[in-house]
């Protein structure tokens, strides 16, 4: 979109835990809007910073972010099983420059996750979860996505009221896109059934 909403993810605490938190947050708002730019950043029309309910957003996390967890495993030099030990700043016992797909990462492989602070424990949860699947992976999803879902609401209610002419654009180019989407269905589905057709009639 050429004039998307963009919403940054952003913290005034520079924690591991925290900025954890946020890149959890980054997937969940952008798995829920598709149409926005969602960037981790210090400006954008709205600026929030990512709470404990977010921490599901990584189960959103696309197989194509593969590139960037491989990247980031340069810095994460610590092998495989990972013991995590939070201290009461929100930091970690590895490496604190590493990046937040490091830090990301670093999560995944864990198998345990021993929380001094709340965005902690919220991880801590996350780790459990992960290893043990099962309604908790479910529950942390769902309130991962209804956190994305009012963070969206709320930006676009900001925006409405302060530029309305902007959302009926979005609105505008969004019917658009979608009726884009619908003919190159409709032309691959027609394809699509001539080459069974074809292959029936040999």
């Amino acid at each position: 979109m050429r004039d998307s909403l963009r919403i940054a993810v952003s913290s005034p605490n520079p924690s591991a835990s925290q900025r954890l938190i946020d890149a959890a947050g980054f997937l969940a708002l952008e798995w829920a809007a598709p149409f926005a730019e969602v960037v981790m950043a210090d400006y954008g029309d709205i600026v929030i910073s990512s709470e404990v309910r977010a921490i599901g957003g990584i189960l959103r996390i696309p197989a194509d972010e593969s590139k960037r967890l491989s990247e980031a495993s340069i810095g994460l030099v610590v092998e495989t099983p990972l013991e995590l030990i939070e201290d009461g700043e929100g930091n970690w016992d590895i490496d604190p420059e590493l990046s937040n797909w490091s830090l990301l990462r670093a999560v995944l492989r864990a198998e345990s996750f021993s929380p001094s602070t709340d965005e902690g424990a919220a991880i801590s949860r996350f780790v459990r979860a992960r290893l043990d699947p099962g309604e908790e992976k479910e529950r942390l999803l769902a309130t991962a996505d209804l956190w994305a879902k009012e963070v969206i609401d709320m930006a676009i209610k900001d925006i409405a009221t302060l530029n309305p002419n902007r959302i009926r654009s979005w609105l505008t180019e969004q019917a658009a896109e979608l009726e884009r989407t619908t003919s190159i269905h409709q032309i691959l589905r027609s394809r699509y059934d001539d080459d069974i057709r074809r292959v029936i009639s040999q």
